[in-house]
């Protein structure tokens, strides 16, 4: 299609009616490159979508990693505070320092009557005052007929001090058929002629009675001195996840893991004794006592807010 126009007679001027449109962009470009107002609104509305796209993506990042995210912070954070605190048990055995001790297959067939390591027997002393957070260990002996069962033979407590409250040896109610010596530290003449169980139970008692009480698997220390303490005054150290995290990647440590990761203690090399393992288990909880109180106090808010929601659920009107 041709266009001729009004001069055609002069000089027949004729344009494709593609050039046209060509050419109308061509100056409408040039137009806008003469307006920076409207050149500069464009690169800022650019930029803004640029700029939104990308808070988006961190966002959609952050909602799917933020679990992963909170447990390094967490682990970091308890890194950090256990670094900062003092050790306060460079000294554990400082008051019951140990001679060499005679393991039942050193000892041969006289091991019955092999001396008794000194740490074995806490040295006699003023004791501590009692404290609103106390530890326990028990030492335990076999009965049954392949000593299987376990039976308590010593129970130590110490205040959140490490100061010792009790430690005694109980007489065992029933026959021992395996003393363990070599992980208990517990020999015959030790258990014969000790204190009566019942007795001792009730000194147990009378002292964590209305009290928090620490332990390490301390299901097992309650069980053999069949007593029952309320489940929101326990602190067990192995089973605080955290703890589980930052130590064993998530499985139940021992106490052994715990304390050469936390305190950088070596104990239990050999013969256990339970007034040093009580003691351990109560620096641990010290070193994270802060945390993990404000865990449970968090985990009894969201309790009470559930059941509070349950209730105005279920609730009718009048």
């Amino acid at each position: 299609m041709k266009i001729r126009g009004k001069y055609g007679k002069t000089g027949a001027i004729s344009f494709e009616k593609g050039k046209i449109n060509q050419e109308y962009s061509y100056i409408k470009r040039n137009i806008n490159l003469l307006n920076p107002g409207k050149v500069i609104e464009e690169y800022i509305n650019a930029l803004f979508c640029f700029l939104w796209t990308i808070i988006c993506s961190v966002k959609d990042m952050l909602l799917m990693y933020r679990d992963d995210i909170k447990k390094v912070l967490y682990r970091n954070m308890l890194k950090m505070n256990l670094a900062e605190k003092p050790n306060n048990l460079n000294k554990i055995n400082e008051n019951t320092k140990t001679k060499p001790s005679l393991s039942r297959k050193n000892a041969g067939n006289n091991w019955q009557n092999a001396q008794t390591t000194v740490s074995a027997h806490a040295k006699p002393g003023k004791k501590g005052c009692i404290t609103k957070y106390i530890a326990i260990d028990c030492e335990m002996v076999g009965i049954g007929r392949y000593g299987q069962n376990d039976m308590l033979a010593r129970v130590s407590l110490v205040n959140q001090k490490g100061e010792v409250l009790l430690d005694k040896f109980v007489k065992p109610i029933e026959p021992v058929t395996d003393y363990r010596t070599e992980v208990s530290g517990i020999r015959p003449h030790d258990i014969q002629n000790a204190e009566n169980f019942l007795k001792v139970q009730h000194e147990v008692l009378k002292i964590i009675e209305g009290n928090i009480l620490v332990g390490h698997s301390i299901a097992k220390d309650l069980s053999v001195l069949r007593i029952k303490h309320p489940h929101k005054n326990i602190r067990d150290t192995a089973k605080y996840r955290p703890l589980a995290k930052l130590v064993s990647r998530g499985g139940t440590p021992s106490l052994r893991t715990l304390s050469k990761s936390i305190l950088g203690l070596d104990i239990q090399n050999g013969e256990h004794d339970s007034t040093e393992d009580a003691r351990a288990t109560m620096a641990i909880y010290n070193r994270v006592s802060a945390e993990w109180e404000k865990h449970i106090k968090r985990r009894e808010q969201r309790h009470k807010s559930n059941h509070h929601k349950h209730g105005h659920g279920h609730g009718r009107k009048t």
